[in-house]
């Protein structure tokens, strides 16, 4: 779930310019999210890198981009968008989040899992995410920590299956390394974890569930 959608008071606000040129971007504004809401993402896209050139520093401008462009699959293009808009406010745990998402989504679970604790350090009861910070734990091998963020998920309201699932392996996991380090073997952790995880990850069934952005 990316929201977007700033008003553009957030831009003029911050950025004093003349009548006229606030005017122009307001229609181009308004314009883009009209386009974005409407699933012309292409569009949206091009009217914002518009608006950037009028105010490149506006943060309201670049959020909005980075989700247009994560809902063209650009997810690389929206990290950057996302990572300059934090960069000029560092506050908006939406941001935050989106970033987390965008990091996952392209395979990154280690940049990620700081952007989901970022987000719940600016708002403890942000609704979102608890899952996918589990996950993302789990497929680094922080077996204790993503127990604790998939029992912080259950506790919001979670999904039941995949949280437990995500406590299961983790648990055996971390069996699974402790019998290793004992040993001197790192291969056996290593099977063991393909094993509970094929692939590396949670089932496919399980892994798109757990990825769906509007889950706790």
């Amino acid at each position: 779930m990316q929201r977007a959608f700033y008003p553009l008071i957030l831009i003029l606000l911050s950025c004093p310019v003349p009548v006229a040129i606030a005017q122009k971007a307001q229609d181009l504004f308004n314009d883009a999210m009209a386009k974005q809401k409407a699933g012309d993402l292409k569009g949206a896209v091009e009217e914002y890198r518009q608006l950037l050139k009028l105010h490149p520093e506006a943060t309201a401008i670049r959020s909005n981009l980075g989700a247009a462009l994560a809902g063209l699959g650009q997810f690389a293009e929206a990290i950057t968008e996302y990572k300059i808009a934090l960069k000029l406010f560092p506050y908006d745990p939406y941001m935050t989040f989106n970033l987390a998402e965008q990091y996952r989504k392209f395979g990154l679970c280690g940049p990620a899992i700081p952007f989901y604790r970022w987000t719940w350090a600016l708002d403890r009861s942000f609704p979102m995410g608890r899952t996918q910070l589990a996950n993302c734990l789990l497929t680094v091998g922080q077996y204790d920590s993503a127990k604790v963020a998939a029992m912080g998920a259950l506790e919001a309201g979670g999904p039941v299956r995949i949280t437990h699932r995500i406590i299961k392996i983790a648990d055996s996991s971390k069996a699974a390394a402790r019998s290793a380090a004992k040993k001197n073997d790192t291969t056996s952790v290593v099977a063991m974890t393909r094993k509970s995880l094929p692939g590396g990850k949670l089932p496919e069934t399980l892994q798109k569930a757990a990825g769906k952005a509007d889950v706790p």
